[in-house]
């Protein structure tokens, strides 16, 4: 009987100490979470994000980085020309695979549900202007080689890496970040606008000018924030929207002096199969340079002058972003 109460005693004791075990390893784990939890808060890890929450988000490009390789012992960071161009190297998402991107002058509409690593892309170098009065940079060849040879993207909320490269041995990407600056979609460089006419203020009548059918003829494309150049029918002419009321003398490209020649184009598709001379496109040229004012909203432009003691205006219709 007393063996069997000493056996009972032995039980209870031990079984004490492993209570106050389990409660000094509860209490500990505790603790070690606690300790867990604030530094998991500090290494700002997030999981990649999905491309549904691209969305209505703005990215700057940071730099192009060559990670360490065998062809590349020291890999590299590569921050583009110009820095200085607030909506240059920039990208936003309209929708939650597609994007459009400013490179400099020109836009590109990428889906990343139809991205094609096997596009040949030409070895020759593209540049582009930044602005009439600045130079060309080459720069903007990176830039849109990376976005066409994209084979794989990652995402966080505070970073966007697109992956490309020619083979296995030349792996690179895009680094962004989010954009802080005005949203690069305002920006109107790369986009298109097409005449749809001269309009006599007075009256208000529009008059499409000739050859109608023809679609190359009587453009206007911005290559900066402000500067655009005009395509009449075989001329082309550089304006900037803030010089319109300042330059009483401006140049043209034919160098013809301070006075537009008088003198139509011709139009390689005329009627019966010949050329012929379109003086409209004469008058397009004058609105062009003597352009001394300007209305722009989102989807018109129109560009002031005085003909002939008459005010008109040429009417351009966004038809490109």
């Amino acid at each position: 009987m007393k063996n069997m109460k000493r056996l009972v005693n032995d039980f209870f004791a031990r079984m004490r100490k492993i209570s106050w075990a389990t409660v000094g390893v509860a209490v500990a784990c505790v603790f070690w979470a606690a300790g867990c939890g604030k530094q998991s808060a500090t290494t700002n890890f997030e999981e990649p994000m999905e491309p549904t929450n691209l969305k209505g988000t703005v990215w700057k490009l940071s730099s192009i980085v060559t990670p360490p390789s065998e062809f590349y012992p020291k890999g590299e960071i590569r921050k583009l020309e110009p820095a200085d161009c607030e909506a240059c190297y920039t990208l936003w998402f309209d929708t939650d695979y597609t994007f459009s991107a400013i490179s400099i002058s020109h836009r590109l509409k990428i889906d990343l549900r139809k991205l094609n690593p096997d596009v040949i892309i030409e070895a020759v170098m593209f540049c582009e202007a930044y602005d009439v009065e600045n130079d060309v940079y080459c720069d903007s060849h990176f830039f849109r080689e990376g976005l066409i040879l994209m084979k794989s993207f990652t995402a966080t909320s505070d970073e966007l890496n697109f992956f490309y490269g020619r083979d296995t041995r030349d792996t690179k990407y895009l680094s962004f970040v989010p954009h802080n600056g005005d949203n690069p979609s305002t920006s109107r460089r790369g986009t298109g606008w097409k005449l749809a006419g001269i309009v006599d203020v007075k009256t208000g009548v529009l008059r499409e000018l000739e050859p109608k059918e023809c679609f190359e003829c009587y453009w206007l494309d911005f290559i900066g924030d402000y500067a655009f150049i005009t395509s009449s029918i075989t001329k082309l002419q550089v304006r900037n929207l803030l010089e319109l009321d300042l330059d009483d003398n401006p140049s043209y490209p034919w160098n013809y002096g301070s006075s537009i020649p008088l003198y139509g184009e011709a139009w390689p598709k005329g009627p019966h199969g010949k050329d012929y001379i379109y003086e409209d496109s004469w008058l397009f040229r004058c609105g062009i340079s003597y352009a001394k004012n300007y209305e722009l909203t989102f989807d018109e432009l129109k560009l002031f002058f005085v003909y002939q003691e008459k005010e008109y205006y040429l009417l351009f219709k966004l038809t490109r972003r």
